[in-house]
C-alpha cells in the first residue's frame, strides 16, 4: 500500500468518525431540550424560625423514543436542582449526580432531595398559601453542568 492510499484511508476514518461523534452529540442535544422535570413528592417537613426543611423527590421524564444518559466521569453532572416561585429562586439543592439514565418514553425519580427554604423566601406566601400549594405552585428547575456550562432542564 502506497504512502498516500494510507493517508487517505486514515483521512476517511477520522472524518468518518468526527461525523458519527457530531451525529451522536446532535442526537443527544435534541433529546436532552426534551427532558423535563417535576415535582413529585416531599415529606418530613420542618419548621424553625429561620427556615423550612423538607425532602423532595423530583421526576425526570423523557418523553423521546430515544434512551438519554450520561455517565459524567466528572464532565457532566446533574449539578442543581431549584425551587422556584413567581420567577424567583426560593431554594437550591446542589446534587452533584454524575450518572443519569433515562429510557426512552420514561421517567426516573430522583429521591429525598434535602431542601432548605430560609422564611425570609415564603414570607410574602405563607400568610395566604400552605407549604403544599406553595409547592404545588413551584416550579422544579434543573441543571446538568458539562465542562463546567450550566444547561437548563425545563419544569413539565
Amino acid at each position: 500500500m502506497t504512502t498516500k492510499k494510507v493517508i487517505g484511508s486514515l483521512t476517511l476514518i477520522l472524518l468518518l468518525i468526527a461525523a458519527y461523534g457530531f451525529y451522536r452529540a446532535q442526537k443527544l442535544s435534541n433529546t436532552f431540550s426534551q427532558i423535563r422535570a417535576s415535582f413529585k413528592w416531599a415529606d418530613n417537613f420542618k419548621f424553625s424560625f429561620t427556615k423550612v426543611s423538607f425532602s423532595m423527590d423530583v421526576k425526570l421524564s423523557n418523553p423521546t423514543e430515544d434512551d438519554f444518559s450520561f455517565d459524567g466521569n466528572n464532565l457532566a453532572t446533574l449539578s442543581e436542582i431549584s425551587i422556584v416561585l413567581d420567577g424567583k429562586k426560593i431554594a437550591t439543592v446542589n446534587t452533584n449526580i454524575t450518572v443519569v439514565e433515562i429510557p426512552e418514553l420514561n421517567s426516573i425519580v430522583i429521591e429525598n432531595l434535602p431542601v432548605e427554604i430560609p422564611l425570609e423566601n415564603l414570607a410574602e406566601y405563607l400568610s395566604v398559601m400552605t407549604m403544599g400549594q406553595i409547592l404545588e405552585k413551584s416550579k422544579i428547575v434543573c441543571y446538568v453542568s458539562i465542562l463546567g456550562t450550566k444547561i437548563l432542564i425545563k419544569n413539565e
